[in-house]
């Protein structure tokens, strides 16, 4: 017997045992002769099922391609300051600041001295022995300042005497041997009377320019003492840049 054979025969029989009218007749059909039709067409599909549990996970696969960079993020938040670098070598030296002088210096005479101006019209260079501190300025010539930077300079003198005559006194500052009229002072002085000279004066001065103090009379022979203690000084601080 073929499988849809048996599974209607298995049906009879079934009917069979299950009948509640038993005084009724019925027939027996014979299980050959009940044809099966054509399987008819799917129907339409039920309705999603329960998802199962899952599964175990399976094995790792094959490491892709890198992918693109992503966008740079925020910066953090600094981290602790480091131990302090070795000092570095010294740097050049800066020009001098507001208020400091570039350049002073002087020359003064602190002993007893006599002078003598022999004839009228003749000059004499007032001594000037010791030197002043000094930036930027030479002072290594007898009697004489030279100066080491070119600028705008104060130049400032004084001259404390007696003379054995009564003449008239005249002192100057020279620029390389050349009078500077702006330092031109004269004083009329009585015999063995005292003296005293002061000046001051702004004026340009170059790289290497010297200067030293002079002094005339207008009587031959008159001698000027110089006495102890500063007696005669004469000096220089640069206050500005040439133009």
């Amino acid at each position: 017997m073929n499988e849809n054979y048996q599974k209607a025969l298995e049906k009879v029989r079934k009917a069979q045992k299950d009948f509640k009218y038993p005084n009724c007749c019925y027939q027996i059909i014979n299980p050959a002769s009940i044809l099966v039709g054509p399987t008819g067409p799917m129907g339409p599909q039920g309705l999603q099922g329960i998802q199962g549990e899952v599964g175990p996970q399976g094995l790792r696969g094959e490491q892709g391609e890198q992918g693109l960079q992503g966008p740079r993020g925020e910066q953090g938040i600094p981290g602790p300051i480091g131990p302090m670098g070795p000092e570095g070598p010294e740097g050049k030296q800066g020009p001098p600041g507001a208020g400091l002088l570039a350049a002073y210096g002087g020359k003064y005479n602190n002993i007893s001295t006599m002078i003598n101006t022999n004839k009228v019209g003749s000059w004499v260079q007032i001594p000037l022995i010791e030197n002043m501190t000094n930036i930027n300025i030479k002072e290594s010539i007898e009697n004489t300042i030279v100066i080491d930077q070119d600028g705008v300079y104060e130049l400032n003198y004084a001259l404390n005497a007696t003379s054995n005559k009564t003449a008239t006194i005249t002192i100057w500052i020279r620029n390389n041997q050349v009078m500077m009229p702006s330092t031109v002072l004269a004083k009329p002085v009585v015999a063995n009377g005292e003296i005293s000279f002061y000046g001051s004066t702004i004026t340009e001065l170059s790289a290497d320019d010297y200067l030293d103090m002079e002094l005339s009379a207008t009587e031959d022979d008159v001698a000027i003492t110089l006495q102890t203690g500063v007696s005669a000084m004469l000096s220089v601080k640069k206050i500005d840049e040439k133009e």
